[in-house]
């Protein structure tokens, strides 16, 4: 209060004010300390401002005592409706030590993982039905990991698939881990909270086996790439061939990916009509996501533009059957003005037996590896400068890939 002119401070606790009469004119009194019986004289110019002195001194003291602050206020908990109250969950934070030790802890306890870690626990090979049963019921997060100096992020889907419910994600940075968490969100009005899937909630459930999934929600996804609108990148003076990576996201067995054929200098109207198929056995866990790429002229690849939605259970599609216009938006999540894509969808449901459908999706998968080849392949074979080297290495491939797909046919 008193800034540079203040030279010493005084403890006021247990201290009593004792007037000790008039000398020179000014009134004189003395702050005893009744612990130690050490006190100090001080001097003010009238009675009413030694009793103003002594007034405040009492009130900051006993304020001290009681738990008041200075100004008076209470430090005590504020008192919160019963009803407000109510409605707030709250989490202790508590380190995590093994599942077994989790199990003890209450229910509203929660335990940060580190990335590595957390992978470790939810990778194929081990027991990943304990992180499911832990998540059930206690909170897990993740967080990237500190040595990311360059804010990049993993692959937040393994995490999803063990019921991981707060995984963070460096949102600054526009990468495929942001945009399959920009799809998965979309999910329940972009709300910011997405319910698990029943078969999640459901003693044994495990990602990386089928038989664990719920069977009648199942389905087939076949999806016709047909064109593209206003591609066109302006760094390029409009010079792009774009192409167009498909890819669904989910669990193991529903992740697979589909390249079409780049379309020659055409950003503006490029055609495709290629069609990809694949089979889905867990649909709530499962994006699909668009990333089209322009190819410049050293064959190298950027983005033109990226879409990610989910697909959503039964009876509560996000993506219906037919054609449909899909906005496109470049890495950060902004649209991009015109740029779009034609395509077709058919969502057939079927309830899938495990076995064959482990078969038929690796045949689905044999499939689109075939057809990428045999169009690289041709586009290596019209380079007006004949072939590149690796043709002879793609050749090799298709024909493995042909004498797999025979046995599978056999």
């Amino acid at each position: 209060m008193l800034g540079s002119l203040q030279t010493a401070s005084y403890p006021v606790q247990q201290v009593l004010v004792q007037p000790q009469g008039t000398a020179s004119g000014r009134v004189t009194f003395r702050f005893v300390r009744t612990d130690t019986n050490q006190h100090v004289d001080v001097s003010c110019n009238s009675p009413d401002e030694m009793q103003r002195w002594a007034d405040e001194i009492n009130r900051v003291a006993s304020g001290v005592q009681s738990g008041k602050s200075v100004k008076g206020k209470t430090t005590s908990k504020v008192k919160i409706a019963p009803v407000l109250s109510d409605m707030v969950y709250y989490s202790q934070s508590l380190p995590f030590t093994s599942f077994e030790h989790a199990a003890k802890n209450a229910y509203n306890t929660m335990s940060s993982f580190k990335e590595a870690l957390a992978f470790r626990l939810t990778s194929e090979g081990v027991d990943v039905r304990k992180m499911n049963k832990y998540t059930c019921r206690q909170i897990a997060r993740v967080y990237p990991a500190g040595k990311r100096i360059d804010s990049s992020n993993f692959d937040p889907q393994q995490l999803w698939n063990a019921g991981i419910q707060l995984v963070a994600l460096n949102l600054q940075t526009a990468d495929r881990g942001v945009w399959l968490h920009n799809g998965m969100f979309q999910q329940n009005g972009r709300c910011g909270m997405v319910l698990k899937p029943a078969a999640m909630l459901k003693k044994g459930f495990d990602g990386y086996n089928p038989e664990t999934f719920d069977k009648d929600q199942a389905l087939t996804l076949d999806l016709t790439i047909m064109s593209g609108y206003h591609l066109a990148d302006h760094r390029w003076n409009g010079s792009v061939s774009p192409r167009v990576d498909v890819e669904v996201s989910g669990v193991p067995i529903d992740c697979t990916k589909y390249k079409t054929k780049s379309v020659s200098d055409n950003g503006i109207f490029p055609v495709w009509g290629e069609t990809f198929k694949a089979k889905i056995h867990m649909p709530q866990l499962a994006t699909l996501g668009f990333q089209v790429q322009g190819v410049d002229m050293f064959q190298d690849d950027k983005l033109l533009g990226q879409h990610y939605t989910p697909l959503g259970k039964k009876g509560q599609r996000l993506i219906r059957n037919g054609w449909h216009s899909v906005p496109l938006f470049n890495g950060f999540g902004n649209r991009l003005g015109l740029a779009s894509l034609l395509v077709h969808v058919k969502i057939t449901n079927e309830k899938m037996n495990v076995a064959s459908a482990k078969k038929s999706q690796a045949e689905i998968s044999l499939q689109n590896q075939r057809d990428v080849l045999v169009r690289e392949i041709q586009s290596q074979r019209a380079r007006p400068f004949g072939p590149a080297a690796n043709i002879i290495d793609l050749e090799a491939r298709l024909k493995g890939v042909k004498q797999q797909l025979k046995k599978f046919r056999a």
